[in-house]
């Protein structure tokens, strides 16, 4: 593990951008990793590089129960960030309570960009009800109003995700309670649903229930879901069956219309640990990482009898990664993080073998490294940067 040291950058000041609240701050090693203040005071950030190489983020903001869902590009010369755009129309729809409920995001057909958050929102009889909210980018110009798209379960609950590809198909996914469901049954009675589209998100056909097995959800866990160019749609959620919550690997080959399920690794607690997962292709092949026992850990499921291996410590929570050009991968997450609690940020940088290369040190000042109340790290890989942790 090489040494770190910390090197201060004024922030650009262009208009119309707008000026970080902290300074980006680089740590010095064998990879480089800048790490970056969410704009606004934001929270659950989801970073992504679009085709040209752009780094597009997605977060929070505003009053944890009734928050807004904004979007912004990062000029990785300058670094700055564009001003903020609002995605959401109706004010105040997002959630950041929980920490699990916020956006997410993906890239479909010619870097369109699809987001989904669970929102609420007021009912004619005055009481605020949860859906599932979809948009997507016009032009890169501006967002399209949000659309519903529960339409068969109710007591939403844990997060819901979007996979896109290439060819226009979208896949709207989360997990709710089937409208019959007898009262009493609870989380085992909860199963994953898919919205698809074929038309770049412009049309969804109405949900469909996709539960490969016999178990139900865990009702406050998020899902994570990618799509790739030959049609496999493949989903990570966290199971509930009354005694144990494993995490589980949905995979489709068939854009969707049915699933096979297997379990990456067990978890012997009857408890919602609100956790998250994540997923991304790398060149490696689909690597997805998650929390056990207040451990992350990953694994290759392109390598279907590869063995998960730890890469964190105790108390971590909410992994996200990335990979550079050389194969190497920053995994970033949480420590210390629970209901209305922050937290300290954390990564490690493996080599393409999986190796352990370098890692934040008990050195690094802890103001550098914080992690707000109800919010997680996101990681991201820019060629003029390096690495990319946002806090």
């Amino acid at each position: 593990m090489g040494a770190n040291t910390i090197q201060n950058t004024p922030i650009a000041m262009m208009n119309p951008t707008i000026v970080l609240a902290a300074l980006f701050t680089t740590f010095a090693s064998a990879a480089q990793v800048t790490v970056l203040t969410v704009p606004d005071k934001g929270v659950q950030p989801q970073a992504l590089v679009d085709s040209k190489g752009v780094l597009h983020l997605v977060f929070l903001a505003g009053p944890a129960s009734q928050c807004d869902i904004f979007h912004t590009t990062l000029d990785a010369q300058t670094r700055s960030f564009a001003k903020p755009q609002r995605i959401n129309r109706t004010s105040g729809s997002g959630i950041a309570v929980g920490t699990i409920r916020g956006a997410q995001c993906a890239f479909g057909k010619d870097d369109r960009l699809h987001v989904v958050w669970n929102g609420g929102v007021d009912g004619p009889d005055g009481k605020r009800r949860s859906d599932v909210f979809y948009t997507r980018s016009d032009g890169m110009i501006g967002f399209e109003p949000e659309r519903p798209l529960m339409h068969l379960g109710m007591y939403l609950d844990g997060g819901c995700t979007v996979a896109a590809d290439a060819a226009g198909s979208v896949y709207a996914m989360w997990h709710a309670a089937p409208l019959d469901t007898p009262k009493g049954l609870g989380e085992l009675a909860r199963t994953v649903y898919v919205a698809t589209s074929h038309d770049e998100g412009k049309t969804f056909a109405t949900e469909v229930p996709v539960k490969a097995a016999d178990t139900g959800v865990c009702a406050c866990c998020s899902m994570r879901a990618t799509a790739l160019p030959n049609g496999e749609v493949i989903a990570l959620y966290r199971s509930a069956d009354g005694k144990s919550r494993g995490m589980q690997l949905m995979r489709s080959t068939d854009q969707a219309r049915s699933f096979s399920r297997s379990e990456l690794q067990p978890w012997p607690i009857n408890a919602c640990p609100m956790s998250s997962s994540f997923m991304q292709p790398t060149t490696a092949g689909m690597l997805a990482a998650w929390e056990t026992d207040n451990t992350i850990w990953m694994t290759n499921i392109s390598e279907p009898t590869r063995t998960p291996f730890k890469v964190s410590g105790t108390k971590s929570k909410h992994p996200s990664f990335a990979q550079n050009e050389r194969g190497e991968t920053l995994i970033t997450w949480a420590i210390g993080t629970g209901w209305q609690r922050g937290g300290t940020l954390a990564w490690s940088v493996l080599d393409e073998k999986g190796k352990v290369i370098e890692e934040t040190t008990a050195a690094l000042s802890k103001r550098d490294l914080s992690v707000p109340m109800w919010s997680y790290p996101a990681a991201a890989f820019v060629k003029s940067l390096g690495f990319v942790v946002f806090n």
